[in-house]
């Protein structure tokens, strides 16, 4: 979590950031960057950048871009992290899941626990693809 969890209080759902501090922005989402507002929906956003990452075997998200605003733009501009046409057949579930996640509106993102209805659904069927192999 790049050292920033915090604990909320009972009464919010979200935690605004208020220093200038370096921040992670290839994982944030674009209200995080923009607002510095982080909430399940901003962590949803993140845990699509890392199931990006481990279809990739490990490059860096926005590998192109140099800098928080290049990010921004990227994903102002309607672009997402790219899938390569070789994981559809590999990945096809993990691919909906991602793209999922990286819905512009924060609202429109699924919770946690439909990504978690997501991976049980994923590994399920990897377990019959491996069984009719």
């Amino acid at each position: 979590d790049f050292g920033l969890s915090r604990a909320l209080p009972e009464d919010r759902d979200y935690y605004k950031s208020s220093g200038d501090k370096d921040m992670p922005a290839r994982w944030m989402s674009l209200e995080a960057i923009n607002k510095k507002k982080f909430t399940s929906k901003s962590d949803v956003w993140s845990y699509g950048v890392v199931l990006w990452e481990m279809m990739s075997l490990g490059r860096r998200p926005y590998e192109d871009e140099d800098n928080m605003i290049g990010i921004t733009m990227y994903i102002i501009g309607g672009e997402r992290l790219p899938i390569e046409t070789n994981w559809n057949m590999k990945y096809p579930l993990l691919i909906e899941t991602a793209k999922k996640c990286w819905e512009l509106k924060s609202e429109d993102r699924p919770s946690f626990e439909e990504l978690n209805e997501d991976l049980a659904e994923a590994i399920k069927m990897e377990r019959v693809y491996e069984a009719i192999k």
